[in-house]
Order: C-alpha cells, then structure tokens, then sequence
C-alpha cells in the first residue's frame, strides 16, 4: 500500500455530517475505494480484551452518545484487529483511541457479516498509531487525496 497524502475531512461530531460525508466519499468517481484516516475508540467488552463491547468514530469514550457508532471489519488483515489493538493499547485501560486507516463500508459485501445494531463498517487496513494523552475533544476524519 502507498503512503498517499491525507487531506483533512469533517470533525468526527456531529456524527450525522461525519456520515453523510463518509458515505459521499466511500468510492471515487471511478469506482475506487479511497483510504480514510479515522479515530477510533474502542470499550472492551471484559477486562480479557478478547473483543470489543463498542466501536465509535472518535478520541474519547465518555463522548460516545455524540459519536459514530462503528463495526471494525479486519477481513484485509492477516490477523484479527482486535489482536493489533490490543497491543497498541496500555493494558489497564478499558478503553483506548486510536488512529486507524481503511475504506468506508465492508470488505465484502455480505449481509451476513454485519451484526444487528454493530454499527456502520469500516474496512481497516492498518492501525496508524495510538494516540497518547489529551486527545483532541473533536478530531477530524482524513482522506488520502492520491
């Protein structure tokens, strides 16, 4: 994959600009898939982190009745996300944000891989970084412009 030059998109609040502007920028005018940049916030689901409890576009957990409710579909990744976000994560959280790349929508698209009220899909490619300390209160979704 490219390195590609990302271009700033909407903050992520409020969620239903974020959407519309998601859903308006999943494929060029060609039919490609344009890498988007995300921050994403992940609750585990117990203090096992085998899974998640929810997945929202967005740096800060206890903002999550504003943010995009998200499903993480890992089917481009060798390995299941969860495992990748795991290790980027400090342990003792129960809930951590990062900055992670892919395409809007699914990998493929089955109806069956969605779970009922998981929120909308997000293709990841790659975990760009964790973001540290003070996150910013509304971050800004990215597209690669290349």
């Amino acid at each position: 994959m490219k390195a590609g030059t990302f271009v700033a998109g909407p903050a992520v609040k409020p969620a239903p600009a974020l959407l519309t502007w998601l859903e308006a920028n999943a494929r060029t005018e060609s039919g490609a898939r344009p890498m988007i940049r995300l921050p994403v916030v992940v609750h585990w689901e117990d203090e096992y982190r085998f899974g998640f409890d929810e997945v929202f576009a967005g740096s800060d957990y206890a903002d999550r009745a504003n943010l995009l409710k998200l499903q993480l579909d890992d089917g481009a990744m060798g390995d299941p996300i969860v495992d990748d976000i795991r290790e980027a994560c400090p342990k003792e959280r129960t809930w951590c944000a990062l900055w992670i790349d892919g395409h809007w929508g699914q990998l493929v698209e089955d109806p069956d891989f969605l779970e009922p009220g998981g929120g909308h899909p997000f293709a990841v490619r790659r975990i760009h970084e964790y973001i540290e300390g003070a996150a910013p209160e509304n971050p800004t979704a990215y597209i690669d412009s290349d």
